[in-house]
């Protein structure tokens, strides 16, 4: 339909401006070349699905959503420089939940399902191995984003991500962290 449009739209404006006719290989090339490529982009998943897109993502200790449609996290006490920091790190007690809590922007009247594809890093292995794929449904048009969660029990000592994906398996986004196993619970603070 683009396609179409932008002709459409070069037709009209070779009229008032002939010059434009003369150049309509060139023209021709570029469109042609913006759309092979961001098509391919697109699909090969390089840029995330249009028009989602992550607003917030993090790794908590609890996640709970109040009576008055708000949530109640539970995260340790950090400078404030940590929040921007690329490296996470969560100190968890053996067989202790964690939780991961996205808000995902999303236009009026979208309504699609979400998946919290948490991964493991096997080291003996060298890759990452699925430990769990949480799917939730979300309708679009709220200001800050529709919010949801995921948890998993007793993880073990290393390297996660989590990959927040469409059911076409489109990644909107990712979080890595590392969990680290203690023997004793780190300062906790409530947002």
């Amino acid at each position: 339909m683009s396609l179409i449009i932008i002709a459409t739209y070069l037709y009209l404006l070779a009229k008032v401006v002939p010059r434009i006719y003369s150049s309509r290989r060139v023209l021709f090339s570029i469109i042609a070349g913006v759309f092979v490529s961001l098509n391919l982009l697109y699909f090969t998943n390089i840029i995330p699905p249009v028009p989602l897109s992550l607003r917030e993502a993090g790794i908590y200790y609890s996640v709970q959503r109040t009576s008055d449609g708000e949530y109640r996290i539970v995260t340790t006490d950090k400078p404030w420089w940590a929040r921007f920091s690329p490296r996470t790190t969560i100190e968890v007690l053996p067989n202790q939940r964690i939780y991961f809590y996205t808000a995902i922007f999303t236009p009026t009247r979208l309504d699609t399902n979400i998946i919290h594809h948490w991964q493991y890093y096997d080291e003996s292995n060298g890759r990452w191995v699925s430990r769990s794929r949480i799917s939730y449904g979300i309708v679009g048009g709220r200001d800050g984003g529709y919010r949801g969660f995921s948890v998993i029990s007793n993880p073990p000592d290393g390297r996660f991500r989590v990959d927040v994906e469409t059911t076409r398996g489109q990644v909107i986004g990712r979080k890595n962290f590392r969990v680290k196993i203690v023997d004793e619970q780190p300062d906790l603070e409530i947002i």
